[in-house]
């Protein structure tokens, strides 16, 4: 598709090169020039959140908090208006990277009465807690995740262990500990089933 576009390069508007570029950026791995990209694009429609979602997402994947944050915050209220949950773990992401782990936990709880069965934020709430020296709150947590799952392959359990990681990070082994032995006995109370050749 790149290669096609670039037959008729010069036909495109602005924004179309720059989305253009950023996608050939994507596919090279150069983060910086995906940022500048949709930087471009941002500047021209500053309204639309999508670049701004983007710019974002990008930035925190290159551990930069402070590019990620303003440019999660101005595409929030669009990107969420518009059902796009990852919005929120993204936004969640900087928070984390730039230790302001109330409003993280925050954003987690805002994206989890949005988008009530989007899983993957269990993850981050558990991480949350960590650094906030919370372990009961994360032990309860994990008790609700693990009375309520119904995903009979278990991709929860991931999520948890995740939160059972920072905890350690955070030096506080005990309660690492506990999270894993509850994980533990969930699998071997509910085995896995069999859903072809070679998975289980």
């Amino acid at each position: 598709l790149v290669r096609r576009v670039d037959a008729m390069r010069d036909r495109l508007a602005p924004t179309e090169r720059d989305m253009h570029e950023w996608l050939r950026a994507v596919l090279r791995g150069d983060w910086d020039e995906t940022v500048r990209r949709q930087q471009a694009i941002a500047a021209r429609d500053p309204q639309y959140p999508l670049p701004h979602y983007l710019i974002g997402l990008h930035s925190v994947r290159r551990l930069r908090p402070d590019v990620a944050l303003p440019a999660l915050l101005a595409s929030d209220s669009g990107m969420t208006a518009r059902g796009w949950a990852p919005q929120i773990g993204a936004l969640a992401d900087a928070y984390h990277q730039l230790g302001r782990h109330e409003d993280e936990l925050a954003t987690v709880a805002r994206g989890r009465r949005l988008f009530p069965t989007n899983r993957t934020l269990l993850a981050r709430a558990l991480r949350a807690h960590a650094p906030l020296r919370r372990p009961a709150a994360a032990l309860a947590l994990v008790d609700t995740v693990l009375a309520t799952m119904t995903d009979t392959l278990a991709r929860d359990l991931t999520a948890v262990l995740t939160g059972a990681s920072e905890f350690r990070a955070h030096g506080d082994s005990a309660t690492a500990r506990a999270i894993a032995e509850r994980v533990l006995a969930w699998h071997a109370a509910h085995p896995p089933r069999t859903v072809g050749p070679g998975y289980a």
